[in-house]
C-alpha cells in the first residue's frame, strides 16, 4: 500500500489508494457502495473479510503521527470510518497549512512602482478572501484599512490624512458606519483622490503645449521651438 509518510501530496497518496483498492476488489467496502449485511446474512462473511483487509492496508500507510491524529483505533468499527477519518484529518492539515501561506503572502504585499491603488487593492483583496476561505473571521475589515494606510505612497500623503482623521472619529462615535461600510468608503476616498489627481494633469498638459506652439523660432521662424533649439543650420 502507498505510504503517507513518504508522499507530502495528500491527493497523489488518496489517488494511488484508491487506485490499489480497486486493483484488489476492496474499494466497494471502503467506500460504503458495498454496505455491511446484517450478521445472519450471507454475505457478511466476504464483506468482513474484505473490511479487515481494507482496513489493514489503510492503517499500515498511515506514518505514526497521522496514526495518533485519528485518535483511539478501537473508536474505529470498519475501514469506511478509517477512511473517512483520513480524509477529514487531512483536510485540516492541507487548510491550515494553506493558512499560514496566506498569511505570510498578505504580510509581504507591497504597493508595486507602477500600479495604480485599484490594481493593488485587488491583489490584497484577493490574498483576503483566500484567507477567509479558510477561517471566515480571521481577517476584519479593519485589518484591511490597516495595511492600505500602510502602503499608501508619499504623494498619497493628503488622503491618508483623512482617512486616519476618519477612523479616529469612528473609533469615538457610537454610531459609526459598519466596518464594512468605512473600508467601502476608504476606498472610495482614495480613488476619488487618484482620478482629481488624473483630471489635474490632464488640465495642466494642454496649457503647457499650447503655450509651446505658440514659441515662433527666431532662425527658421517656424512655431513651436526656439531658437536654440532648432535643428537647421544658421548661416
Amino acid at each position: 500500500m502507498f505510504d503517507l509518510c513518504r508522499h507530502v501530496c495528500f491527493q497523489h497518496w488518496k489517488t494511488n489508494v484508491i487506485l490499489q483498492l480497486k486493483h484488489l476488489d476492496l474499494w466497494d467496502v471502503v467506500s460504503g457502495m458495498f454496505e455491511e449485511p446484517e450478521r445472519g446474512d450471507t454475505l457478511f462473511k466476504e464483506w468482513n473479510q474484505k473490511d479487515q483487509h481494507a482496513f489493514f492496508l489503510l492503517h499500515r500507510s498511515l506514518s505514526y503521527s497521522q496514526a495518533d491524529c485519528l485518535g483511539p483505533i478501537e473508536n474505529i468499527e470498519n475501514s469506511q470510518q478509517l477512511w473517512t477519518a483520513i480524509l477529514r484529518n487531512n483536510s485540516d492539515i492541507v487548510s491550515k497549512t494553506s493558512y499560514l501561506r496566506f498569511l505570510n503572502d498578505l504580510s509581504r504585499i507591497r504597493w508595486e512602482q507602477n500600479e495604480d491603488f485599484t490594481q493593488f487593492y485587488n491583489r490584497l483583496d484577493f490574498i483576503v478572501s483566500k484567507i477567509r476561505s479558510v477561517q471566515q473571521n480571521a481577517i476584519r475589515p479593519i485589518d484591511v484599512m490597516v495595511k492600505i494606510l500602510e502602503n499608501l505612497p508619499f504623494h498619497y500623503k493628503e488622503v491618508k490624512f483623512e482617512i486616519k482623521y476618519l477612523m479616529k472619529k469612528w473609533a469615538r462615535d457610537e454610531l459609526a458606519p459598519s466596518d464594512d461600510v468605512q473600508l467601502q468608503q476608504i476606498i472610495s476616498k482614495i480613488k476619488d483622490f487618484e482620478d482629481s489627481e488624473m483630471i489635474g494633469q490632464r488640465q495642466k498638459q494642454p496649457q503647457q503645449s499650447s503655450s509651446k506652439r505658440m514659441l515662433e523660432c527666431n532662425n527658421c521662424h517656424k512655431l513651436g521651438h526656439i531658437a536654440s533649439d532648432c535643428r537647421m543650420k544658421s548661416y
